[in-house]
Order: structure tokens, then C-alpha cells, then sequence
């Protein structure tokens, strides 16, 4: 069994993550209304409720109409369940003016798994081209440290699928309850990282679009002011 060495990366220790030690729940998570939204030539957004407020949803966006909860759990990213109700994930990577389906399934705190549920399909946009500044670009980076695929994100991502495959080897064992609260503090604070990295995202684009606006309504104004004076 491999060992968890990574403790301590990134940050401090955490408290331990206690809830999956519950072994009278029995009740599965219950997905419903999941969605995608094309948010630019690489990028999505997608949605999806459920009625367990714990664990880990995962998603994967995928040209596939269908996927098994297997594959979208090895394959697709993550993120902590804290409250029960809409669950808001953002895909990157995608291709553009391509066709593609939005995915989930969840974990609860103790590993029961819910149904999977699939969005209907959304086309991402075409090859962006345009920046704020005049030259080439794409609508997936926004600045520098900010990126969500900038490869300190990537980097968590990968130990997040890392920590859940020894998750399951370790659960498989049933003997190591030390191992697991290691594992679930772990995880939990990844997820954390990966969140507030996602608000920086989103805030870094944010303002890239407004400086974009800015800078065609300044040229706007530039084209106006050469039409008077060459009407005057």
C-alpha cells in the first residue's frame, strides 16, 4: 500500500474530515437537473442539485451522451459537497465548436454513491481570437496566476485523483482508520485550494472582459471624434 507523503504541501495541517466514520448511512446521494453552458471556446459551466450536503461530486465533460460513474470518477475533476442544493463547476480544456454533455455523480461521506445524471448537449464557441489589448489570445487565460489550468492547478488536480484511487485501496483493506482521516483531511483541503483558486478565476475574468469593453468603447469614441472633425 502506498503511503501518504504529501501531507503538509500547500499549507498547515487541517482538522481531520470525521463524516465518513458514519457506518449507519446507507442512503445514497440523489442527483437531478444537471446542466451545461458554453462559457467560451474552451471553457463551460455547469450546475446539478443534490439532496446530500457532504462528500465529493464529480464531473467530466465529455462528446459522449453518456458515461459510467467509474469513468467520470477517474476521469473527470472534483470538488466538496458542503450544502445540499444547485452545485456550480467550471470545465476547461474543452475543444472549440465542439458538442459536448456536462456529467456528475457524487460520493457521500461514506462512499455511497449516487445516480448518475447527464445535461443535455452545448456547443462550445468557435476559436476565440480577439484580446483587450489588440493582440491574439484566447478566453481561457486572463492573466498571469490566475489561469485555472495554470499548472499549480493542474498539479492539485492530479494528487486529487491520486489521493482517491488510495482512497479506495485503503477503504478495500478496511484497516487503516488513521489512513483514511489522513486521506479525507487531505482532500478536503485540496478542494478548498481549488475553490479559491476558481474565484480567482472567475474574478480575473471579470476584469478582463470590462477592460476588453472599455477599450471598444474607447475606440468608438476615437472613431466618433475623427468624423467630427473631419465633418467640421
Amino acid at each position: 500500500m502506498a503511503q501518504v507523503t504529501r501531507l503538509g504541501l500547500y499549507g498547515g495541517p487541517r482538522l481531520p474530515y470525521a463524516g465518513f466514520t458514519d457506518r449507519s448511512d446507507v442512503t445514497a446521494p440523489v442527483l437531478s437537473l444537471p446542466t451545461g453552458t458554453k462559457t467560451g471556446s474552451t471553457t463551460a459551466s455547469g450546475t446539478v442539485s443534490t439532496d446530500e450536503g457532504n462528500g465529493t461530486l464529480y464531473f467530466w465533460a465529455t462528446t459522449s451522451a453518456t458515461e459510467s460513474a467509474a469513468d467520470i470518477i477517474t476521469n473527470g475533476d472534483s470538488q466538496a459537497v458542503v450544502a445540499t442544493g444547485v452545485q456550480d463547476v467550471l470545465f476547461t480544456g474543452l475543444t472549440a465548436g465542439t458538442d459536448y454533455y456536462a456529467h456528475y455523480v457524487q460520493d457521500d461521506s461514506v462512499e455511497n454513491e449516487s445516480n448518475v445524471v447527464n445535461s443535455t448537449a452545448f456547443t462550445t464557441d468557435s476559436e476565440d481570437t480577439g484580446t483587450a489589448g489588440g493582440g491574439s489570445g484566447t478566453a481561457r487565460h486572463f492573466g498571469a496566476g490566475y489561469d485555472y489550468d495554470e499548472p499549480v492547478v493542474v498539479a492539485i488536480r492530479e494528487e486529487i485523483k491520486q489521493l482517491r484511487k488510495e482512497k479506495r485501496q485503503v477503504k478495500a483493506q478496511d484497516n487503516s482508520v488513521a489512513m483514511l482521516l489522513a486521506i479525507e483531511e487531505r482532500l478536503k483541503y485540496l478542494y478548498e485550494l481549488l475553490e479559491a483558486r476558481k474565484v480567482r478565476f472567475l474574478a480575473s475574468k471579470e476584469n478582463y472582459e470590462y477592460q476588453a469593453r472599455m477599450e471598444k468603447r474607447a475606440k468608438r469614441t476615437r472613431r466618433l471624434k475623427t468624423i467630427m472633425r473631419l465633418l467640421n
